[in-house]
C-alpha cells in the first residue's frame, strides 16, 4: 500500500489527544449526596470494572475513527503497475493506429471506430487542466504539439484511415520526444491498435519508470483476408500482338480454402481478361493472366478481386509502355557483315541506323535502345566512356570483336565497365554446345531442340577472363567451356559480349537461326524498362530515363479518375529525371506524368501490403512479451468500452481505498454514539 499524500500521516500523532482526554476524565470523582447509609450501600455496589470497559470502548472507537479519517486524507492505494500515483497536472500522449488493417471488424463494429471511442474515454478520465498529444500513422505536424482536452477530443473524432504504415516503436519514439520536452513529471503513453504482428516490434521499445506505457488493443474477430500480394511479367518485353503472361501472387490469411474466386484484369479502362483461382487456407497461389496488346503506347492496368471487410488490397495497379519502335544504332568497322541490316531494316518495329566508326555522333546514343559495336578494330577512350555512360543510364550495348582486334582498347572499355578483360585470340575450332534456354532471351524461342541440331562453329575466338563477381550470364557456350555470348549488368543497362567475329573465315554464326533469334531478342530486351508499380509511403523518389525535353519545366502527376493533379519536385542527374513525391500520393491508382500537356510516362502506385497480413497478437501474448523483455512501467488494458475508465484509473492511481476508510470511520463514530447513549 502507498499514499498519495504521505505527509498527512504525521497527523496520526494527534491520536494522543483523545487518550489524554480520557485519562484525565477517568480521574474525576462524582459527588453524590445521600441522606442515609442505605443509599451509600447502593452506590458502592456499582462495579468500577463495568464503567472502565465502557470508557475503553469509547476511546478505542474514537481512535479508530480518527485514524481512518487521517488515513483517508492521505489517500492510500494499492498500486497495480510499476508507477506511483501522482498529483498535479498530467501530460498524456495517445497513439491511434489508423492504418488499413483497422478497417477490419469484430462483433462490436469497425476497429477504428472502436479505438476512437476508447481514446475518447481515456481523455474523458483526465482533468481539463491536463495536456494531451494525439499521434496517428500520418505523423502530421499538428500532432507534434501538446493541446488541451477539448482540442484532442475534436482531433480524435476527425481521424480516418491512411495508407501509411508505421511500426509501434516509431510511434512510441515520437510520443516520448514530445512528453520529454513537456517539462511535466506525470507522463502517460497510450497505444491504441490492433496489435498486428507485422508492426508491433516490442523489442525496439525503450521504456523507463518516468513514463507509463499502456497498450489498449482492439482486435478483429478473425484475421482472414484475401489479397493481391504482387505481380510481375514472365518476360521483361512488351510487344504488340504478342502473347503476354502476367503472374499474380494472391495470399489467403484465413483458415478456410477458397475455390473459384474471380480475378479481373482491365487495361486503360477496358476489361482484357477474366479468370479464376483457388487457394488453400494460410497459403498463397501464383496464377497467370493471359492477354495481348493490339496497339503500342502507355498501358494502365488494374487487377481486382472481391473480399470483405478489408478492401484496400483487393485492387492492384501497374503501369508500363508497349514500344512503338525500338531504336538500334550500329557502329560498323571497316569490313563488317551486313547481317544486322538484313534482320532489322525490313521490320517496321525496329528503327535501324548504321554509322561508320569514323563518323560517330555521340548525341545519337541517348535516343538509341541498343548500340551494336560491330567488328571495330579498336575502341577509342572517348567511345568507351560514352558506351559505358549509355549502359549506366539503362541502355544496351552489344560488342562483337573484329577479326583483327586491338584487344587492349577493348579491355580499356571493359575496365571502365568493371568487367573482366578479353584474352588474346585463340585459333582453334570449337562448336557451340550450350544454349541457356532458361534465360528469358531464349525462352519460348525453340519449341524443341533435336539431338543432332546443327550449331554454329568457330575457328577463332577471344576467351574472356572469368570473374565470379562480374555477374556474367553465359548465353551461348563452346565445347571447351569458353563463352561465345555473355550478358553483363552495367549500371542500369546491359552489355552483351561476343567471343568471336562474324567474319565467314572465323565463324558461321550468321548462317544459323540462333543468331537471328538472339539479335531480335537482344533488340527487344533493350526497351527501356521502368518499374511496374511503386509502393505508397515506401518509395518517395521515382527515377525515369529518356524523358523528352521541353521548354516547360513543370511536371504534373495526374490521376484522371479522381482528378488529383499535383506538381512533384524534380531534378536532372546523369541523364535521368528524378521526381520527388514528398508524400503527395495518398491514394493508390494509375497516374499520368504530363509535361507541356503531353503524357511522357505512366506510373502506378499501390498501398503497402504490410497491412494485409491482419494476424495479431493476443493481449496475453503482448503482456508475456512485456514481461520477457523487461519493459518497466508497461501494461495492457484489455477491457471493454464501458470499463476502460476504471482500468485507466487503477493503472494511473492504483486501487483507492480512502472511501472504505471513510465508511469505517463513520461506523466507528456510530458505535461511539451508541455506547454513550445506550450503555448506562
Amino acid at each position: 500500500m502507498k499514499f498519495i499524500y504521505p505527509e498527512i500521516l504525521w497527523a496520526l500523532f494527534a491520536l494522543s489527544i483523545p487518550i489524554l482526554v480520557h485519562l484525565f476524565n477517568f480521574r474525576k470523582f462524582k459527588k453524590v449526596a445521600f441522606p442515609n447509609v442505605d443509599f451509600l450501600k447502593e452506590v458502592k455496589q456499582e462495579t468500577q470494572s463495568k464503567s472502565r470497559i465502557k470508557h475503553l470502548l469509547i476511546l478505542f472507537s474514537r481512535l479508530l475513527a480518527m485514524a481512518a479519517i487521517i488515513l483517508a486524507f492521505a489517500q492510500p492505494y494499492f498500486p497495480v503497475s510499476d508507477s506511483n500515483a501522482s498529483v498535479g497536472e498530467k501530460v498524456v500522449s495517445i497513439y491511434l493506429d489508423n492504418s488499413f488493417s483497422m478497417e477490419a471488424e469484430n462483433e462490436d463494429g469497425r476497429l477504428l471506430d472502436l479505438a476512437k471511442n476508447k481514446a475518447l474515454e481515456i481523455v474523458e478520465y483526465y482533468r481539463p487542466s491536463d495536456r494531451f498529444q494525439l499521434i496517428t500513422n500520418d505523423f502530421e505536424g499538428r500532432h507534434q504539439r501538446l493541446i488541451n482536452k477539448e482540442e484532442v477530443t475534436e482531433m480524435i473524432e476527425e481521424v480516418e484511415v491512411t495508407p501509411r504504415v508505421v511500426n509501434i516503436s516509431e510511434a512510441h519514439l515520437r510520443q516520448r520526444d514530445v512528453l520529454d520536452n513537456s517539462g511535466l513529471d506525470n507522463k502517460a503513453i497510450y497505444l491504441l491498435s490492433d496489435l498486428q504482428k507485422n508492426t508491433h516490434d516490442l523489442q525496439n521499445l525503450a521504456t523507463d519508470s518516468s513514463t507509463a506505457v499502456r497498450f489498449v488493443p482492439t482486435v478483429a474477430s478473425s484475421p482472414a483476408n484475401l489479397f493481391i500480394d504482387s505481380v510481375w511479367f514472365r518476360t521483361p518485353v512488351r510487344s504488340v500482338n504478342q502473347p503476354e503472361e502476367l503472374q499474380v501472387r494472391i495470399r489467403n490469411n484465413g483458415e478456410d480454402a477458397l475455390q473459384n474466386i474471380p480475378l479481373k484484369l482491365s487495361i486503360n479502362g477496358t476489361q482484357k481478361s477474366l479468370g479464376s483461382f483457388s487457394v488453400d487456407g494460410r497459403s498463397y497461389v501464383d496464377t497467370t493472366v493471359f492477354f495481348s496488346h493490339n496497339a503500342p503506347g502507355f498501358k494502365k492496368a488494374t487487377l481486382s478481386i472481391t473480399d470483405h471487410p478489408v478492401v484496400f488490397d483487393n485492387t492492384f495497379y501497374l503501369s508500363y509502355s508497349v514500344a512503338e519502335q525500338i531504336n538500334i544504332l550500329e557502329l560498323r568497322g571497316n569490313s563488317p557483315t551486313d547481317a544486322f541490316s538484313k534482320i532489322f531494316e525490313d521490320d517496321g518495329f525496329f528503327s535501324f541506323r548504321s554509322a561508320s566508326s569514323t563518323n560517330i555522333d555521340y548525341s545519337d546514343f541517348s535516343s538509341s535502345n541498343l548500340i551494336i559495336v560491330n567488328e571495330l578494330s579498336s575502341i577509342s577512350s572517348g567511345l568507351a566512356s560514352e558506351l559505358v555512360k549509355h549502359m549506366n543510364l539503362g541502355g544496351s550495348v552489344w560488342v562483337i570483336p573484329a577479326a583483327e582486334t586491338d584487344v587492349s582498347s577493348y579491355n580499356q572499355m571493359l575496365s571502365k565497365a568493371e568487367l573482366p578483360p578479353l584474352r588474346d585470340k585463340v585459333r582453334a575450332e570449337s562448336k557451340v554446345s550450350d544454349i541457356n534456354l532458361e534465360h528469358p532471351l531464349f525462352q519460348g524461342v525453340f519449341e524443341s531442340i533435336p539431338r543432332n541440331i546443327d550449331l554454329p562453329v568457330v575457328t577463332a575466338y577471344y576467351p574472356a577472363a572469368r570473374n565470379s563477381q562480374s555477374g556474367e550470364i553465359q548465353l551461348l557456350g563452346l565445347q571447351n567451356g569458353t563463352s561465345l555470348l555473355s550478358e553483363f549488368q552495367v549500371g542500369e543497362g546491359k552489355m552483351y559480349l561476343g567471343g568471336a567475329s562474324l567474319s565467314p573465315e572465323e565463324s558461321n554464326l550468321i548462317q544459323h537461326a540462333i543468331f537471328v533469334a538472339a539479335a531480335v531478342r537482344i533488340a527487344e530486351f533493350s526497351q527501356a524498362q521502368s518499374q511496374l508499380y511503386y509502393v505508397i509511403g515506401e518509395q518517395d523518389v521515382v527515377s525515369l530515363r529518356n524523358l523528352p525535353t521541353s521548354n516547360e519545366t513543370t511536371f504534373h502527376l495526374v490521376d484522371s479518375v479522381s482528378g488529383i493533379d499535383f506538381l512533384p519536385a524534380h531534378r536532372k542527374i546523369s541523364g535521368k529525371t528524378e521526381l520527388f513525391l514528398h508524400g503527395q500520393v495518398g491514394n493508390a491508382g494509375n497516374f499520368d506524368l504530363v509535361l507541356a500537356e503531353e503524357r511522357v510516362a505512366s506510373l502506378a502506385f499501390n498501398y503497402s501490403r504490410r497491412e494485409s497480413n491482419t494476424e495479431s497478437f493476443a493481449s496475453t501474448e503482448v503482456q508475456s512479451q512485456i514481461d520477457q523483455l523487461g519493459l518497466i512501467n508497461t501494461a495492457v488494458i484489455d477491457s471493454g468500452l464501458e470499463s476502460i475508465q476504471k482500468f485507466v484509473g487503477e493503472l494511473d492511481e492504483g486501487k483507492k481505498i480512502w472511501y472504505g476508510l471513510i465508511i469505517f470511520a463513520l461506523i466507528c463514530l456510530a458505535i461511539e454514539i451508541l455506547l454513550i447513549k445506550f450503555w448506562k
